[in-house]
């Protein structure tokens, strides 16, 4: 077995496991946050790789929807609906207003996302390939050890927007009203995609003005402003 399809493996049994615990402790706004985020998930990354053209994903993993070039493994969507309830309960933690902990939940999902990528993009092949981006450790405008900076702006957009959209259902919806978490779900999954997919238009038109420039100072930016505050509030704590 491959390092991708053992990694496959284990974001399968990350994700069961995650779920029976859900479903264990009652807990049907964790539940519900990972339905949104892994529709979301699902959804983005498809028009990504159908409609940017910027890479696209190994074939050999074993499940995977879309038809080739342009499909999705199936593990992908699933961990965006895991890394989404698990960063807002982490961001909850710290005493900050809804917006602010929207922020951070895409602070701690976009930081992972940092070390995972550029591993990622190395192992057998390759877990998905950026078309014209050289594999190698160089750090500059344009990508990051191989793995070009509108990924990871785009990545700042889309996960605070989804937890904000999750954190604002949770204040309007009950615990034990199951029918209306529901109906939240969805309106939060329309919403995300829509403000992700215009955040992201946004920042591929800006890409292509700037030569890439623009997503690796807004990124830049962002990241270091987030994690100057979070270093903050966790030493005060």
């Amino acid at each position: 077995m491959s390092w991708l399809n053992g990694f496959e493996l284990l974001c399968y049994c990350i994700t069961a496991l995650s779920i029976v615990s859900f479903i264990r402790r009652k807990d049907s706004k964790a539940l519900f946050a990972f339905g949104t985020g892994a529709l979301v998930g699902f959804t983005m990354e498809l028009l990504a790789v159908k409609f940017a053209g910027q890479y696209h994903y190994n074939t050999a993993f074993w499940l995977a929807i879309g038809a080739r070039p342009n499909q999705f493994p199936v593990f992908g969507g699933l961990m965006w609906g895991i890394l989404i309830s698990y960063s807002i309960k982490i961001a909850q933690k710290f005493r900050f207003r809804k917006f602010m902990k929207a922020l951070v939940a895409g602070f701690l999902i976009v930081t992972m996302d940092l070390f995972l990528d550029v591993v990622a993009i190395r192992l057998d092949g390759g877990f998905w390939a950026w078309e014209g981006q050289p594999i190698n450790l160089a750090v500059n405008a344009q990508a990051f050890m191989g793995v070009s900076w509108i990924n990871f702006l785009g990545y700042m957009v889309m996960a605070p927007a989804v937890a904000w959209l999750i954190l604002r259902s949770w204040d309007i919806v009950g615990d034990s009203n199951l029918k209306k978490q529901a109906l939240y779900m969805l309106l939060n999954f329309i919403s995300g995609v829509a403000i992700a997919g215009a955040g992201n238009v946004l920042n591929l038109l800006l890409n292509q003005l700037t030569n890439s420039v623009s997503s690796f100072v807004l990124f830049v930016i962002v990241w270091v402003a987030l994690a100057v505050l979070v270093a903050q509030r966790t030493l005060r704590a």
